[in-house]
């Protein structure tokens, strides 16, 4: 039979908080060894978990990317309806599977639908802050459609901070 992670951790921090901790004459590295020590916990605590939580982000993270997508196409501007087009062919590809899918590849898939994310909040930020004077009657429409995007944004935000919180609260301990 072989180690599992939690073993490997275990052993790193036993190391951490035995030899090597004593071994320090610097009270600034002991503290650094015993921070190092409690990240071990942590990972401890959250892998057997990881890939729940994975999912549970990937399947939130494709919904507000769909629900952008579809709102940005009721804008008028060439960049939003390019960007939509970039957020659809981000879902285009086969849905991945988690349970079959190595958590790289997931992950990986994840970072490209932030980094829209991101550029999406940038559009909408800019389009926001200079409605420009003497705006034509579609603006109406795109200052609905902004909102729902924002709307759809901070919803999922709120969402990644309460899924992060729950992670930590696995720890005990506060940050």
């Amino acid at each position: 039979m072989r180690p599992d992670l939690t073993d490997l951790l275990s052993g790193i921090q036993r190391l951490l908080q035995g030899d090597i901790s004593a071994g320090l004459s610097d009270p600034y590295l002991q503290e650094q060894a015993a921070y190092a020590s409690l990240l071990l916990e942590y990972a401890k605590k959250a892998w057997v978990r990881e890939h729940l939580a994975i999912a549970e982000e990937h399947a939130d993270l494709a919904n507000c990317v769909a629900a952008i997508a579809t709102h940005l196409q009721a804008l008028a501007a060439a960049e939003a309806q390019a960007l939509a087009a970039d957020l659809r062919a981000a879902l285009s590809g086969p849905r991945l599977a988690i349970d079959e899918t190595p958590l790289d590849r997931v992950l990986a898939v994840d970072r490209e639908r932030r980094a829209l994310l991101e550029r999406t909040i940038e559009l909408v930020g800019s389009s926001a802050d200079a409605p420009g004077p003497g705006a034509a009657p579609a603006a109406s429409g795109d200052a609905r459609a902004i909102r729902a995007v924002q709307s759809a944004i901070d919803a999922y935000l709120v969402r990644a901070a309460h899924r992060r919180d729950a992670a930590l609260a696995t720890l005990g301990v506060s940050w």
